[in-house]
């Protein structure tokens, strides 16, 4: 199996599969699964699926009933640009009906990209370990809980309000507890 590999892929990847089987006696039989399900794309778009770990699986077996099999183990994570591609997408499939939606969220994705920035540079500004980076990093932390908290009781006033699509909701949600790291 050359593709999935082990490793951390962002929801808004597209991993390839490729993988080949062979055997000397000229007949065998193979499937392939990801997560349990029977897998017959050359590709997995990982935008449709839960972050977190996941497999993919190849199972042989020749015409003697000799059998092998390969299992490849993978994350599925969630970044500030990953997020800012899923809500792109959502609004691309119509689950984000409005523009104006959409840049809603787009801007406080944008607004917590610009906060971690200032507070890396203020952060390098202190020799390694002070007492005033580790302050700021807390501060770091309650910004974002706090920031995260306001964004997510925004999207569910938006899903109740039937202006954002459950898939939608759904996802925003699960990519923004993910980067909380709650998930």
């Amino acid at each position: 199996m050359t593709s999935p590999v082990a490793g951390e892929f962002e929801r808004s990847a597209t991993v390839s599969v490729d993988f080949s089987v062979t055997d000397n006696s000229g007949f065998y039989y193979a499937t392939a699964s990801f997560d349990n399900i029977v897998w017959t794309s050359s590709s997995i778009d990982l935008f449709f699926f839960p972050l977190g770990s996941h497999s993919f699986s190849v199972r042989a077996q020749d015409g003697f009933v000799n059998i092998a099999s390969q299992t490849i183990g993978f994350n599925s994570i969630a970044t500030y640009d990953s997020t800012i591609s899923d809500i792109n997408r959502a609004y691309k499939l119509g689950w984000i009906p409005t523009i104006k939606e959409r840049d809603s969220y787009l801007k406080r994705i944008g607004q917590a990209v610009r906060i971690e920035k200032i507070i890396v540079k203020v952060i390098e500004g202190f020799p390694n370990g002070s007492k005033r980076e580790k302050r700021v990093e807390r501060f770091e932390k309650r910004l974002d809980r706090l920031l995260a908290i306001v964004f997510l009781k925004d999207l569910e006033k938006s899903y109740n309000k039937k202006q954002i699509s459950r898939q939608a909701y759904s996802l925003i949600k699960e990519d923004i507890l993910w980067l909380l790291g709650t998930q």
